[in-house]
Order: structure tokens, then sequence, then C-alpha cells
């Protein structure tokens, strides 16, 4: 895995179009998908992880976010992958969507979620 994009405040021109990239695509392929930073809120860091070869699903691409709401800071993470062999895409379709969200911290469910479990380290 590696990060292979990294947008912060340094350079606010970046920081808007990478955002602005991601509402966009979020809005044409999410699946009901919020956007990923709620009206009001201000986008702080964004970054993608891609992972090359070896995970089963094949390449991914995550996008991990920060940004502000309310005088709070949150993370959320929005990842596509590419195609799936279709004996994957089966199993994805019936129990690795969920195992997914839960591990990004859809749900709410804080010992499935590394994101979750991560905010309570520091808190």
């Amino acid at each position: 895995m590696t990060i292979t994009r990294l947008v912060t405040p340094d350079d606010p021109e970046a920081l808007r179009v990478y955002f602005d990239e991601l509402e966009t695509g979020l809005a044409r392929y999410g699946d009901n998908e919020p956007r990923a930073v709620p009206e009001g809120g201000e986008p702080v860091v964004g970054f993608d992880l891609t992972t090359h070869e070896g995970h089963f699903m094949g390449a991914g691409h995550n996008r991990l976010i920060l940004y502000t709401q309310d005088g709070r800071v949150w993370a959320r993470a929005a990842g596509t992958w590419d195609p799936m062999p279709w004996h994957v895409e089966q199993s994805y379709r019936r129990a690795g969507r969920a195992a997914q969200h839960a591990f990004w911290g859809q749900g709410g469910v804080a010992r499935l979620s590394m994101l979750h479990q991560l905010a309570l380290q520091i808190q």
C-alpha cells in the first residue's frame, strides 16, 4: 500500500480540486452514498491509499479524509476498487460489502471499525 496523493491546507487549490473530484465521483458512482464532507463541513486533509497487488479484491483506491464541522474534526474513508473477477464479486456482494463498511466505520460499531478504534486512542 502506498500513499499516492496527499493534499493539505498548504496548497488550498489542490485541496479544493481533490475534494471537488471526490464529491463528483461519489455523486456519479456511489450507491446512495452521502457527501464526503457534509454541508457546512470544511475539508482539512485528503490522501489516497493505493493497494497495488496481492489484495484478494484487486487494486484498491481508498481515500481517507479529515474535515471539520461544528468545532469537531471528523475522519471518513471513501474507496473504490478495480473491477473484481466474477467469483470475488459474488462473495463481496454476499458478505464482503458489509464487512468493508464496518471496517471503515459505517454503522457505528467501534469494535469492527479501524477508524473508530483509532479515534478512541487519540481522544
